[in-house]
């Protein structure tokens, strides 16, 4: 089946993970972390600017982070995101190509269970911005269904040290999952 023409709007559920270098993201998201998101986007099916999308997604997720005093227990820390993106996406027969760039704002509430001030930078609640490169592909499993994998690489600007550096923090995410579109 040859589609005649790409779906304006695309709907998708995903599951996904995530982390970067262990000496800047360790104290604040563990190993990494582990995310549930919901993407929509809009995309343009017509020349002169057919496969341009505009997109936003919502996830929630966790990591493990060190709570205790004696920074020995890891307990699982909640994480939460909503992103923008802005891009091209083209369905090639039966694959599915997107390039685009991402913005994510990202909370992580406070780290001490307890309710007494953080002790450290890290047992902060933390809000931020990043932003950088994102790809999909994916294979378009019949009229109105994918199932693509994105990945993305992210800088944040954030000095998780307290040491008045603020460096551009490098993570990943790879995410996965079935996209409809209408």
């Amino acid at each position: 089946m040859v589609k005649l023409r790409e779906d304006r709007g695309m709907q998708s559920a995903r599951i996904g993970g995530g982390g970067g270098p262990a000496a800047a993201w360790g104290a604040l998201w563990g190993d990494g972390f582990v995310t549930i998101e919901s993407w929509t986007a809009v995309r343009n099916p017509r020349p002169p600017l057919r496969g341009l999308y505009v997109a936003g997604s919502l996830g929630i997720g966790v990591g493990p982070s060190l709570r205790d005093l004696d920074r020995l227990v890891r307990r699982g820390r909640g994480i939460f995101q909503a992103g923008a993106e802005v891009g091209l996406s083209r369905d090639i027969r039966r694959l599915r190509l997107r390039a685009g760039w991402a913005f994510r704002l990202t909370l992580l509430p406070p780290a001490k269970a307890d309710g007494a001030a953080p002790a450290a930078p890290d047992e902060a609640g933390w809000f931020f911005g990043s932003m950088g490169p994102v790809g999909a592909v994916g294979v378009v499993l019949d009229g109105r269904g994918a199932f693509v994998v994105t990945g993305s690489l992210q800088g944040a600007p954030l000095d998780t040290t307290g040491a008045g550096v603020v460096p551009v923090l490098p993570f990943g995410t790879i995410t996965a999952g079935l996209e409809l579109g209408f």
